[in-house]
């Protein structure tokens, strides 16, 4: 999962924060400042802030990939843009937050793959993602609605739910319980080493 912002001069980057100042050296927003500024900051370890294009360049077609788009309208298309390009309209999918964009997208590109953020943390999230013609969900672990019921009730709807997160042990086990079909993490390396713990148990 990663998330995509435009830079003052219209390229499309990839970067969490609206601003640098918590992620790198820098400070300012990522709209006031141009590919050139955002490439000279640190963004820890060397690490330098990477385009869409280079990013696509380094995983496109290698993993599976959940673009959360942070800006709605024309970032949108030169995403779906991007996606068509690297031909990887069956193993990536869009993550949108706005309702409009969702609904415009699944009538404009009706084979591109979205995750609605819409109405996330509500109890009418499934049902209102039902409506939109959504297969793609992600809950707040810390929703009240997010249960065991709830998730096998997306699965009866034939969607598919990944949690937003588990960090750790105990939450990973409690989401994998409750039979999330995904999670996002800030540790996968912890998911990893749980499921290999869980691996060798089987064994």
């Amino acid at each position: 999962e990663f998330d995509v912002r435009v830079s003052g001069d219209g390229v499309p980057v990839v970067i969490h924060d609206a601003s640098v100042d918590r992620t790198t050296d820098g400070s300012g927003l990522v709209s006031e400042l141009s590919v050139d500024e955002l490439k000279r900051l640190d963004a820890g370890l060397g690490e330098k802030i990477p385009t869409l294009q280079e990013t696509l360049d380094l995983v496109a077609g290698k993993i599976g990939l959940n673009i959360h788009i942070k800006i709605p309208g024309k970032l949108v298309d030169y995403v779906i843009k991007m996606i068509y390009e690297y031909d990887i309209i069956e193993s990536a999918f869009i993550a949108l937050e706005d309702k409009d964009d969702i609904i415009r997208v699944r009538k404009r590109y009706p084979d591109i793959h979205i995750c609605s953020l819409y109405r996330q943390g509500k109890e009418d999230y499934l049902e209102v993602s039902k409506l939109l013609g959504i297969k793609i969900l992600q809950p707040y672990v810390n929703a009240k609605y997010f249960t065991k019921e709830w998730i096998d009730k997306v699965h009866r709807e034939n969607m598919v739910a990944g949690v937003f997160w588990a960090n750790n042990f105990t939450e990973v086990r409690n989401v994998l319980n409750k039979g999330v079909d995904g999670i996002l993490t800030d540790f996968p390396n912890v998911c990893q080493k749980y499921r290999g713990i869980i691996g060798r148990r089987h064994e």
